[in-house]
């Protein structure tokens, strides 16, 4: 299957992908944040998708699934600076984008964990808090008044 490579004039947006990543506010990169994702039943053609953008580094975006209806196009983009980003483009315009992960990836490629593309997490996920899954079950403390 042909790798689906984004551009920005498919999409039909005045903004670049680029621009659109760079201007966001910090907080929103977090990939621990609430974000769409697409059904288990796509993850064969996003394995395909992803695995091709890794092995072109020349290819900057790719369209790795869909969800809302076929109306959200989930994408990879790789930055001028080697940041790989998951970005989002929905009814219109570029809706979300935030850091790709490891653990996004193994999600992906559960079941077929020996074609998992070599990937580190970029530095900046550690400005973030760790993800809510690492950190619910912990105990909190209780604190009693009495008056």
């Amino acid at each position: 299957m042909e790798c689906i490579k984004h551009t920005d004039k498919i999409m039909q947006s005045e903004q670049t992908i680029g621009n659109f990543v760079n201007t966001r506010e910090h907080y929103s990169l977090d990939p621990h944040r609430l974000h769409a994702e697409i059904s288990t039943h796509k993850y064969a053609f996003a394995q395909e998708q992803i695995l091709k953008f890794f092995n072109d580094p020349s290819i900057e975006s790719v369209i790795y699934g869909t969800s809302s209806g076929d109306r959200r196009a989930h994408m990879l983009y790789r930055s001028d600076n080697g940041i790989i980003y998951q970005v989002h483009h929905a009814y219109g315009r570029y809706s979300d984008a935030f850091y790709l992960t490891k653990n996004f990836l193994e999600n992906i490629f559960e079941g077929n964990e020996n074609n998992i593309p070599t990937f580190e997490n970029p530095e900046q996920l550690s400005q973030f808090t760790s993800p809510f899954h690492e950190t619910m079950f912990e105990p909190s403390p209780v604190l009693y008044t009495y008056g």
